[in-house]
C-alpha cells in the first residue's frame, strides 16, 4: 500500500524506493579496441624527432662510404704489394714514412700499450720456452740423446712447393713458393688463373705444363710450416734439436706430391 500511495499521491520518504526500481539500465559493454594508433604529442618534441630520424639516415650513408673507401684503400694496397715496379716505395714515399724510425714510432703511442704488448710478449716466450721443448727437455733428462740419423717424410700436400720456371709468365714467381707460404696466399688472391696454372698438372703427362717448373721446396723450410702460425713439423724439429740433432743428422724428403710413384721416377 505505501508503494502505491508514493505513486499516486507522491507521498512516502525517498529511501523507502526499493533498490530494484532506483538501479539504473545496464549500459551496453564498451569494447575495447586496443591502443590508440595516434598519439599527441607537442610540436618541440615532434621536430626532434624529425631530426633525429634525419640524422640517423646520414649516419647510415656515412658508414657506407667509409666502408667502400676502406675496401677500396684495401685493394689498392695489395696492388701495390704485389706490383714489382717498386709502387710501394712510392707510396711510403708519399705518405712521408720513409724517415719514420721505431723509437719514433715508439714515442707516439700511449706508454700503456707499450706495457700490454711488452707484458704479453714476455708470457709468450715463456709459454713457448716451457712448451715447445717440453718433450725433447724431459727426454734429455732421462738420457735421451741423438744416436742414428732421422730421416723425416712430409704427408699429402705437407712439402712446399716453389717455381724455378724462366718463362714470362713464371717470372714473377722465380723460387717463390706457390704452396705453402703468403706467396701462394697473394698469388691466390691477385692472380688466381696464372696460380692454377702453375699448380695444375698436365692432363695428358701427369707432369708440370710446357713452360712451367715447379719443384718441391729442400731442407727443414720445406715442411716446418704451411703458413706463419701453421706449423706442421716445427714443434718434432724443436725437440729433436733439444736432444741433439741437427742437420748433419736429421734430414727431410721432400718430395711434389702432386705426382704419382711412376712420374716421380720419371722426373726427379
Amino acid at each position: 500500500m505505501s508503494d502505491l500511495r508514493r505513486r499516486v499521491f507522491g507521498v512516502g520518504s525517498p529511501d523507502s524506493t526499493p533498490a530494484s526500481s532506483r538501479e539504473h539500465s545496464p549500459a551496453p559493454p564498451r569494447k575495447d579496441h586496443g591502443p590508440s594508433e595516434y598519439k599527441v604529442v607537442p610540436a618541440a618534441q615532434l621536430n626532434k624527432l624529425t631530426k633525429q630520424k634525419k640524422k640517423g639516415g646520414g649516419l647510415q650513408r656515412r658508414n657506407a662510404w667509409m666502408f667502400g673507401l676502406g675496401g677500396l684503400f684495401g685493394v689498392l694496397v695489395a696492388v701495390l704489394l704485389a706490383s714489382p715496379n717498386g709502387s710501394m716505395d712510392k707510396l711510403v714515399e708519399l705518405a712521408g714514412l720513409q724517415d719514420m724510425s721505431l723509437d719514433s714510432l715508439f714515442d707516439v703511442l700511449p706508454a700503456g700499450m707499450i706495457k700490454d704488448v711488452q707484458n704479453l710478449q714476455s708470457q709468450e716466450k715463456k709459454l713457448v720456452d716451457y712448451d715447445s721443448f717440453s718433450v725433447g727437455l724431459h727426454a734429455r733428462s732421462q738420457g735421451i740423446e741423438a744416436k742414428h740419423p732421422v730421416i723425416m717424410i712430409p704427408g699429402v700436400i705437407s712439402t712446399g712447393l716453389e717455381s724455378w720456371g724462366t718463362e714470362e709468365q713464371s717470372r714473377q714467381y722465380f723460387r717463390k713458393r706457390l704452396w705453402g707460404s703468403w706467396s701462394m696466399m697473394r698469388a691466390l688472391v691477385l692472380d688466381k688463373a696464372s696460380w692454377k696454372r702453375h699448380i695444375m698438372l698436365d692432363k695428358a703427362t701427369g707432369l708440370d705444363p710446357p713452360g712451367i717448373k715447379l719443384r718441391a721446396a729442400q731442407g727443414f723450410d720445406a715442411a716446418d710450416f704451411f703458413i706463419t702460425g701453421y706449423w706442421i713439423w716445427n714443434k718434432i724439429l724443436e725437440n729433436l734439436a733439444t736432444i741433439g740433432y741437427d742437420p748433419t743428422n736429421a734430414f727431410t724428403a721432400a718430395y711434389d706430391w702432386r705426382l704419382n710413384y711412376m712420374n716421380l721416377e720419371i722426373r726427379d
